[in-house]
């Protein structure tokens, strides 16, 4: 039963799902005057946060069950090629994790019942559209896919509050998703190798959303300075962690495949920094703290399932990029 456990979590990235509960939160907590308190908002924060986790873990384990086979050559020591996991464990996995993160962002719409849509029900479903895209096709398209993951975390930021017109953390959001995916699957040469014409994609496509959601920002009337204010955390953070990469890129110690994983992992990390910045900027101390709890809780348990996964039979081989010599 606990091998059962451990490989639900592994197969889950359930230490890294907690990230998707605080871009939902950061929205729902984000408190700008002349908006409405939450109603019930201990409810609302609960059944939003489930709707969150069971959306992500539906996402990684679909990603595994349809990456099976290559996993069995590349990553013999995930959960599915080890042995650990059904296939036919894991895709059932999958669809109840999916239609659990549907009906609790339906239960979500109905606890706030603020019109006849459900709103957070159809930003939940979009979300799973985008999963599904980016899990059956986007993933082989470069560009596309990695545009892809950025979308699903901006669409995901808005599901427990759609009315927010305040689009900005969605936008910060979606950029640092895909800037530090690009930079990772560059370090990983990922297939198909990015062109040219690529990385004009990944500049003029994220550019374009962002100007179309400055406009409905502007429509809403959603740009004034205090809003703008909240912008000066998450740069901070963007500088503190871009530096970091940067020189990461520069350093010879690792292979550049450990690089970009350990670039990846560390972006999603920062990501509940983006999210507490937010909320401090506005002097919401509280919810900010909140958020970082999230954090110890995430990394924490990071941890102990790498912990775990050292005293498992992994047979994880050691990529070398280049001839070893001496």
């Amino acid at each position: 039963m606990v091998r059962y456990i451990i490989a639900t979590l592994q197969i889950t990235r359930a230490a890294l799902a907690l990230t998707a509960v605080a871009d939902v939160w950061v929205l729902m907590l984000l408190h700008l005057p002349g908006e409405k308190p939450l109603m019930h908002p201990v409810w609302q924060l609960l059944v939003a946060a489930l709707a969150a986790l069971f959306l992500y873990a539906f996402g990684m384990s679909l990603n595994d069950v349809l990456d099976a086979r290559r996993d069995r050559v590349f990553a013999p020591w995930r959960p599915l090629p080890a042995g650990r996991i059904s296939a036919p464990a894991a895709t059932i996995l999958s669809l109840t994790l999916l239609l659990l993160g549907l009906f609790c962002a339906g239960v979500l719409g109905a606890i706030q019942n603020q019109s006849v849509i459900p709103w957070p029900l159809l930003v939940a479903f979009s979300s799973a559209m985008l999963i599904l895209f980016y899990n059956g096709v986007g993933k082989f398209l470069g560009p596309v896919g990695l545009i892809t993951l950025g979308l699903i975390r901006g669409c995901n930021c808005l599901m427990g509050n759609v009315h927010a017109h305040n689009l900005m953390p969605s936008m910060v959001l979606m950029s640092h998703v895909i800037l530090f995916s690009v930079i990772g699957y560059r370090l990983e040469s990922k297939r198909p190798r990015l062109r040219r014409r690529d990385y004009m994609l990944l500049v003029v496509a994220p550019a374009a959303l962002l100007l179309g959601m400055i406009g409905i920002m502007a429509y809403w009337r959603g740009i004034n300075p205090h809003w703008l204010a909240l912008g000066v955390g998450p740069a901070v953070v963007a500088v503190i962690f871009y530096a970091y990469v940067a020189w990461k890129i520069f350093q010879h110690r690792k292979e550049p495949r450990q690089r970009g994983e350990q670039i990846i992992r560390l972006g999603m990390f920062c990501i509940f920094f983006y999210d507490g910045s937010i909320l401090f900027a506005n002097g919401q101390y509280n919810a900010a703290i909140a958020i970082l709890v999230l954090f110890g809780l995430s990394l924490g348990c990071f941890y102990t399932m790498k912990a775990i996964g050292r005293g498992l039979p992994s047979g994880k081989p050691h990529y070398r990029m280049r001839p070893k010599t001496g």
